[in-house]
């Protein structure tokens, strides 16, 4: 069931109980002489909790009060909780996802999901087959998209189960690293020819082959609206880029760095991953300035992937074979050893939270569903 239908389901439904009257759009509920709204009850039952009193305020117009204001909360939640469990992109937590390079054999790569709190693996989650050196990960909606290295495609997984959907998704990527998706576009970096391509994330048909190129090992992605941004390990720094035309922005963003890796965008704020010197610099998007108030987490061991979550910076340690967890605003160790027991963790993503329009969907059905429970008023002759 989707969204869409339940909220449908909802608004044509017409329930009549005891515990309160409902009508429908094009009914108006019957008067008694005594100006109250008749009650549903059948005959012999109370009627104390669906009668409506007439009050008057100090202007002298007329108010009903309602006595059913308690079930119908209740009545809200039930349907609050059974729209958030029909569409499961809703409900899923923001779990994160971890690549494992594992022992660099083909074969011998995983992806893992793990529970944002405690930093568990998710019994339910099957590591994805066929994977041979798995590098970037990328999530939309129920989909989780891995780039396999080794065989120089994209394959595409379910996100809850981590069921193949389609294991040649994207064929003919020569060494995929980097994945970025923004909307129905699927952005892939090669490291065998230095450039970035474009793909429909609903279909892998290619929308722009080489969509940036003259790259010096495009190691990261980010997306952010219009902007791609791009790490070039062998040029030492972070491009910026327009997302749809390829063209450059600022091919010099982010400089003197040594090797960056990965990076990752949160607002305003990109966050790269500078293995070499194992440490993490915050800068503004815009300028490439450094933000203040951040001192890179201690303790790291050759930093890849990263990711941001609310407060929270999750950062892949591939010699430390762990995700440590820190303050995504001043750097400090929240838990170093957030992940353990990995091999050679590279990328991390996060399941992304629910599109706007979705809750927008869900709050106007609701706001429907209250306003046809409001009690019909009636001007005092």
């Amino acid at each position: 069931m989707t969204v869409e239908d339940a909220i449908l389901a909802i608004l044509h439904s017409r329930v009549v109980g005891c515990g309160m009257g409902r009508y429908s759009v094009s009914e108006k509920p019957p008067l008694r002489a005594g100006m109250g709204l008749q009650s549903p009850c059948p005959e012999g039952k109370s009627q104390k909790s669906a009668s409506l009193t007439m009050n008057m305020n100090t202007n002298g117009k007329s108010r009903l009060k309602s006595q059913t204001a308690i079930p119908f909360l209740l009545v809200i939640t039930i349907v609050a909780a059974a729209l958030l469990w029909a569409n499961p992109a809703i409900s899923r937590a923001q779990n994160l996802y971890v690549s494992n390079y594992g022992d660099g054999y083909p074969g011998s790569g995983t992806v893992g999901e793990y529970n944002p709190i405690n930093g568990a693996a998710i019994s339910t989650f099957g590591s994805p087959s066929g994977l041979d050196l798995p590098y970037g990960i990328a999530i939309s909606g129920s989909d989780l998209y891995v780039a396999n290295y080794w065989y120089g495609t994209v394959v595409e997984y379910n996100v809850t189960t981590g069921a193949t959907i389609n294991s040649s998704f994207i064929q003919d990527p020569e060494g995929p690293c980097a994945l970025a998706i923004s909307g129905t576009d699927l952005y892939v970096s090669n490291l065998t020819n230095d450039s970035v391509n474009e793909y429909n994330s609903t279909t892998g048909a290619t929308i722009k082959a080489s969509l940036v190129s003259g790259l010096n090992g495009p190691e990261g992605l980010a997306v952010s609206g219009t902007d791609l941004y791009v790490t070039q390990s062998g040029n030492a720094m972070v491009s910026e880029y327009n997302a749809t035309t390829g063209t450059t922005i600022n091919g010099n963003l982010i400089a003197d760095l040594a090797k960056p890796y990965c990076l990752t965008i949160s607002g305003s704020d990109i966050y790269v991953a500078d293995a070499l010197t194992n440490k993490v610099g915050e800068y503004d998007a815009n300028t490439g300035a450094a933000v203040a108030g951040f001192s890179s987490p201690s303790g790291l061991d050759y930093p890849w992937g990263m990711a941001v979550s609310g407060t929270n910076l999750y950062v892949a340690n591939f010699d430390g074979s762990s995700v440590g967890e820190y303050n995504a605003t001043t750097g400090a160790t929240i838990k170093a050893n957030f992940i353990t027991g990995l091999a050679g963790p590279q990328f991390i993503a996060i399941s992304p939270v629910p599109e706007p329009g979705q809750w927008a969907l869900i709050a106007s059905g609701l706001g429907l569903l209250g306003a046809m429970h409001r009690p019909q008023r009636k001007r005092q002759k």
